[in-house]
């Protein structure tokens, strides 16, 4: 009798120090969290429980310290209850795309090959074009076409010392704007009462600018001549490729 009294106070001793341990750890959480709580209540769970300040504020710390774990914990879970539904998704689709592969091959096959006979077939436009060309019953249209070959060539070889001379021409006008800028920097490194040095100085720089001068008004009249023959080639082209339908179609 006295045994089973006493196992009864005992059980709710062991009820009433979880019942305050939960509520400490209740307000543990909620300090962690920054919310409000009663502070002459926690003072008396402390004590009930034999806790310091020392012991709340290493559990405070546990517990923010845990908050970002538990929270990415949470996050990752969330994600994790979402991979079914994905790979259920994902399977649909594979077989979706499986049916339109298993339908649709024999058309990519057929177009395929209907694709690759016309290629072959437009292949051979090129030879029969220069067969009606060569065979143009008009003899004007052939000498007409011989006489704009001949003009066109006649100006390609033009246009190549053209080129030549442009890459040179480019090559001196830099290097005399480098030499202006030399001479400039020595200028101003000579001093003002260096006369001898500063007169030899403005003497080279005013020769290199006149070679400069000199060389780009030759780099633009190059480029002139260069646009014009250009132009003819390109008029002559025009004209050729005229003639070429004429002698096709006529």
């Amino acid at each position: 009798m006295i045994e089973a009294v006493l196992e009864r106070i005992r059980g709710r001793r062991r009820e009433a120090a979880r019942s305050i341990t939960q509520q400490y750890w209740e307000m543990v959480s909620a300090l962690a969290a920054g919310d409000e709580i009663d502070i002459d209540f926690l003072g008396e769970v402390l004590e009930s429980l034999g806790k310091t300040e020392s012991h709340l504020s290493a559990d405070v710390e546990k517990i923010q310290e845990r908050t970002p774990y538990q929270s990415e914990l949470a996050r990752l879970r969330a994600v994790q209850s979402t991979i079914p539904k994905l790979r259920a998704a994902k399977d649909r689709a594979a077989a979706e795309l499986d049916a339109a592969y298993q339908r649709l091959q024999p058309l990519v096959a057929e177009t395929h090959a209907a694709l690759t006979a016309a290629e072959n077939e437009v292949s051979r436009i090129g030879w029969l074009e220069d067969r009606l060309v060569e065979t143009a019953a008009d003899p004007t249209l052939a000498e007409r076409r011989t006489t704009l070959t001949v003009q066109r060539r006649e100006i390609g070889e033009q246009l190549r010392p053209l080129a030549d001379s442009q890459r040179l021409t480019e090559q001196y006008v830099r290097a005399y704007g480098d030499a202006i800028d030399k001479f400039e920097r020595q200028r101003r490194e000579a001093g003002s009462y260096d006369v001898v040095e500063r007169t030899r100085i403005n003497r080279e720089l005013n020769q290199q600018k006149l070679n400069f001068a000199s060389a780009e008004k030759r780099l633009h009249e190059i480029n002139a001549e260069i646009r014009e023959h250009s132009a003819q080639v390109s008029d002559i082209d025009s004209q050729l490729e005229s003639l070429r339908m004429e002698m096709i179609n006529s």
